[in-house]
């Protein structure tokens, strides 16, 4: 059962991959020189897998799969830094990070002289004025 379900994941994986990013950019990235270990110890994987040894191949997999995408971990850390709650996570000294700001996760913090007041539509409440922009058209 177990090994059904991990041969059905990699034709999964196979076949998606090329639908994702077509199929000239998959042939292009997998066979360059470069990557020429991690894509065969991928694809080796992978047989192995078909062929009945599916922790041999899971372990080969991944160690494929972190070559050939490892480079990628950044990018992704710094996207997950900028969500709403997982970026709370992420958060290197324990101290909320530059982009949440404590109210919401990505919005921006208007206490200081950057918003001239009105009505705060997202929390539904009206903000005080923080300064003179001009005239009385700002003051209630």
């Amino acid at each position: 059962m177990h090994k059904t379900l991990l041969r059905l994941g990699n034709l999964m994986f196979i076949a998606g991959f090329p639908l994702i990013i077509g199929p000239g950019r998959t042939v292009g990235y997998f066979l360059q020189p470069a990557k020429a270990r991690a894509t065969s110890c991928l694809f080796v994987g992978v047989l192995l897998v078909f062929w009945g040894r599916p922790v041999l191949g899971i372990l080969l997999e991944v160690f494929g799969l972190l070559n050939l995408f490892g480079n990628l971990f950044p990018l992704v850390f710094a996207v997950a830094k900028r969500m709403p709650f997982v970026g709370e996570l992420f958060s290197s000294n324990g101290k909320q990070n530059s982009y949440s700001g404590g109210n919401g996760g990505g919005r921006r913090d208007y206490g200081s002289d950057d918003y001239a007041g009105g009505r705060d539509d997202y929390a539904g409440r009206v903000v005080e004025e923080w300064g003179d922009y001009g005239g009385e058209q700002w003051n209630k």
